[in-house]
């Protein structure tokens, strides 16, 4: 094996992605499936690229082997959508169903049998022209199913974003965050990777060259930063919280249930349940805690999570996370002009009010206020002059 350029970010891409599958193997959520998912989606990818290292003589010895393990490409995009998919719900399980995202992989490999598979079993097999068409052809299916993929994993997330905004009320949406990030990151390389696969046909060879460089450099930095991400912030690839259905489907099946228990909460109640969480939030500022959450306030206030959920995202109309940070801001503008605070930073009293970063304390600020944080204090000091 020639050690050139293109060698040896091969080589270092399949390192790290043996590494890191290593890593989540060894780790102590080992059993968690989106670890699984992730190790698969990884080692596919790193099988695929790693294939070009074998001599043609191993090639011709691993036979239908090697055609099978080259056709898990077709795997490659279920194995993202499932990672995904896993990552958002703490209780995801692999069922049967699942099973019908591995349909284009075993029906593509029954449409080669005659073409490859008993071609390669024949003494001289012969590359012939349906080969070459057949091979343009999964060129475009696999491109086509990545993208769709892709699409169908965007949707869920954009679905755990609304998730979050109920049920959290941290700044920093760390895991949707990573996820969105990978998303986009993984977009990026197959869009290089097609670019290349297609300009084989219209390109000169030089810029098949550099497109080829350029996609593995950017699939190198696609497996280092989930490394870094795994090893910088495990708690995005542990379990660290069981979401809710969204609260228009919680508030859709309670209104199912008091139907067939012609039970319904007088409006009044609602009303005492309200006050009471508004009493308990100014009284006691949980909200000071950058991790407090929608299970945190439920416990503390002895109101079922589904039931606080409903009263806060659904008759409050607003989002957990806007309904605390109303809170936090409200504490800020107080500490903001506040003679015992005169000598802080922004940044100091973003952390004494329960955010965690300056770019969401900004904009919660503006948001509730239409000004940042500095503004408002310089404001408040000139007219108090």
């Amino acid at each position: 094996m020639e050690l050139n350029l293109e060698n040896g970010i091969k080589l270092l891409c399949v390192f790290q992605a043996f590494f890191f599958s290593f890593y989540l193997i060894l780790s102590k959520d080992r059993r968690k499936v989106n670890n699984y998912t992730i190790i698969t989606f990884q080692l596919l990818l790193a099988i695929n690229v790693g294939q070009t290292f074998l001599s043609e003589k191993f090639i011709d010895a691993l036979g239908n082997f090697y055609v099978f393990i080259m056709m898990s490409a077709f795997l490659i995009p279920p194995a993202i959508y499932l990672y995904i998919i896993s990552s958002i719900d703490k209780n995801f399980k692999l069922k049967w169903k699942h099973s019908t995202h591995t349909i284009i992989f075993f029906v593509l490999n029954i449409i080669i049998i005659p073409y490859v598979y008993l071609e390669n079993l024949k003494e001289n097999p012969t590359e012939t022209e349906i080969h070459i068409t057949l091979n343009k052809v999964f060129f475009v299916i696999w491109y086509c199913q990545f993208f769709l993929y892709l699409l169908l994993s965007f949707l869920k997330l954009k679905r755990h974003k609304k998730l979050y905004l109920e049920r959290f009320s941290a700044s920093d949406i760390s895991r949707y965050n990573y996820l969105n990030w990978f998303i986009i990151i993984v977009s990026i390389v197959f869009t290089i990777s097609a670019i290349k696969n297609f300009s084989v046909y219209i390109s000169q060879v030089s810029v098949i060259y550099y497109l080829t460089n350029i996609g593995l450099l950017s699939m190198l930095v696609l497996f280092c930063w989930i490394t870094y991400m795994a090893l910088n912030s495990p708690e995005i690839f542990s379990d660290n919280y069981k979401p809710l259905p969204l609260v228009k489907d919680l508030a859709k099946a309670k209104n199912l249930k008091v139907v067939k228990n012609s039970k319904l909460k007088s409006r009044p109640e609602i009303q005492l349940q309200i006050e009471k969480v508004k009493v308990y939030m100014k009284n006691e500022s949980p909200y000071l805690n950058a991790s407090f959450s929608l299970g945190d306030l439920a416990s503390q206030t002895n109101i079922p999570i589904k039931e606080l959920s409903i009263l806060i995202n659904h008759h409050l109309n607003k989002h957990f996370f806007d309904f605390v940070n109303e809170y936090r801001v409200e504490k800020a503008k107080q500490l903001l002009i506040s003679p015992d605070r005169k000598d802080y930073t922004i940044l100091e009293i973003l952390y004494e009010v329960g955010f965690n970063s300056k770019s969401s304390f900004n904009t919660a600020f503006k948001k509730h206020t239409k000004l940042t944080p500095t503004e408002y204090r310089r404001n408040l000091l000139k007219s108090a002059i």
